[in-house]
């Protein structure tokens, strides 16, 4: 990672070092934006186990409180917004523990409240995207990111494209980036 970091032009790199919320949809970031879908009207996902590394990695080096994931005591927050409704959503932020909205419809509008929330603004938050419903997220923050496997539009629109795909390792790479910009990556 250390690698994809240092090939940034310089104004991305402070993009990123001035990150301190890292907003992300679920389907296809976090998973590989399928799902198995039962008769019995359960689902599942697939996911990386590196991904939730992630989540410990940026812990370890001093910008996440995992075990105070719910508060907004953070140098880096993070949140799920997806339009699922689905209890796979909540299931898997609790798991990591980042925290979650889900069921939410206006990606730009639930954006900004997270934003106002922490008293940030806009240019201080990294949304992470695949789909044209993250596209007014992707435009509207600091740092924009698309997944390498997004939909053609959202990869002409982003700052930056990831080199994993969604749900093999994206979320990390994200992470692992910021975590270069403000020089405190625990395995430099």
């Amino acid at each position: 990672m250390k690698e994809l970091f240092n090939n940034l032009s310089p104004s991305l790199k402070k993009r990123f070092m001035n990150v301190s919320l890292i907003a992300l949809d679920f389907d296809g970031v976090l998973t590989d934006n399928k799902v198995v879908h039962c008769q019995d009207n359960k689902e599942s996902i697939c996911r990386s186990r590196g991904d939730s590394l992630a989540v410990d990695l940026l812990d370890e080096a001093g910008l996440y409180k995992k075990k105070q994931y719910k508060s907004f005591n953070h140098v880096i927050d993070l949140v799920i917004l997806s339009k699922e409704s689905n209890q796979i959503v909540n299931s898997v932020s609790e798991k990591i523990k980042i925290k979650c909205q889900n069921s939410v419809y206006n990606k730009l509008e639930a954006l900004k409240e997270e934003a106002q929330l922490r008293t940030l603004d806009l240019k201080n938050v990294l949304f992470i995207g695949n789909d044209l419903n993250d596209f007014k997220c992707i435009e509207a923050a600091g740092v924009g990111v698309a997944v390498i496997d997004s939909y053609p539009q959202v990869l002409k629109i982003a700052d930056y494209v990831t080199s994993n795909k969604g749900g093999n390792g994206a979320f990390r790479e994200v992470c692992e980036l910021v975590m270069h910009a403000k020089s405190v990556h625990p395995f430099p």
